[in-house]
């Protein structure tokens, strides 16, 4: 098996004090990435040698890794930077998730920013889907879906080569100025309702868990504030935000479509600058699925 799909040693749980101490320190972290690029990997190189001996070396270097890249992509560093954090990431075991993930994340960045790397990004993109066969069936349903929207979609609307020309190549059109005259009287201003909210961007349907004897099947929905509720969040917090749902199993004699059958378990939950880089399937998820455990625990 390719060394990169290999799962290899899995990191410990967010039960274990010291790991859950250095993955909150590389969330805090995470913050200087976008503006102070060299500051951030200056506090990665701190973060490992506060935290060594402490944690596993081998997880620690690799989810150090692993957040210099998905935080490079995300704030569409240089070619260099990108590459660099790639190549680095490459170099551990990944296991098909890790993988599938960092291919999406490295073609969306390549295909806005980098055309020289889409052709690398594509052939990351067929070893995943190759690799996907391997997985369980759960797991290959959720990176297939993860893929369409991440990747098809967006493959699907990007302008072709030749379009791209054309447009540019065209004379500049003549701008029509719409400004009023002075004699000209305004409108009255008009106050439009602010509807605040949030759409689903995508959703993760995890393994079923027997809680009481009964089995619960349980959904990650990944959503986004619509554009008419962003300006009510703080600079500090991200637009994203995850919402954990549980679907109980139908009782007998009721209609299938019961809502008494779904309950939240969770409330929704705003991320720090910094935590949604692409990680849906690991650091983020792991937390919420721990802190779900103890929830159904008491």
């Amino acid at each position: 098996m390719d060394k990169n799909l290999n799962e290899g040693p899995t990191d410990p749980t967010l039960h274990d004090e010291d790991w859950r101490a250095f993955r909150v320190a590389m969330e805090e972290n995470s913050a200087l990435a976008k503006l102070h690029w060299s500051h951030y990997r200056q506090g990665l190189r701190r973060l490992e040698r506060r935290h060594w001996g402490r944690v596993p070396e081998i997880q620690m270097r690799r989810a150090l890794a692993e957040e210099a890249f998905f935080c490079a992509t995300h704030w569409k560093k240089n070619r260099r930077t990108v590459r660099e954090a790639l190549r680095a990431f490459l170099e551990y075991p990944l296991g098909v998730s890790r993988f599938t993930f960092a291919a999406a994340e490295y073609w969306k960045w390549a295909s806005s920013c980098s055309p020289m790397d889409v052709s690398e990004a594509e052939h990351m993109l067929v070893r995943a889907r190759s690799a996907l066969e391997t997985a369980n069936a759960l797991t290959r349903q959720n990176l297939k879906a993860m893929l369409t929207v991440e990747v098809d979609r967006r493959r699907e609307t990007r302008p072709s080569p030749i379009s791209r020309m054309n447009s540019s190549s065209m004379p500049p059109q003549k701008k029509v100025s719409t400004a009023r005259t002075r004699s000209a009287k305004r409108a009255p201003r008009r106050t439009s309702k602010v509807v605040v909210g949030s759409e689903v961007v995508r959703t993760l349907d995890l393994e079923p868990m027997v809680v009481g004897g009964e089995e619960l099947r349980l959904r990650i929905e990944i959503c986004r504030a619509l554009p008419s509720a962003r300006k009510y969040f703080s600079r500090l917090w991200r637009i994203e935000h995850y919402r954990i749902q549980s679907t109980f199993p139908q009782q007998k004699g009721r209609p299938a479509h019961d809502p008494s059958d779904q309950e939240i378990l969770m409330l929704e939950r705003d991320l720090p600058l910094g935590t949604f880089t692409g990680r849906t399937a690991n650091t983020v998820l792991q937390s919420l699925l721990a802190e779900l455990r103890l929830l159904l625990d008491h």
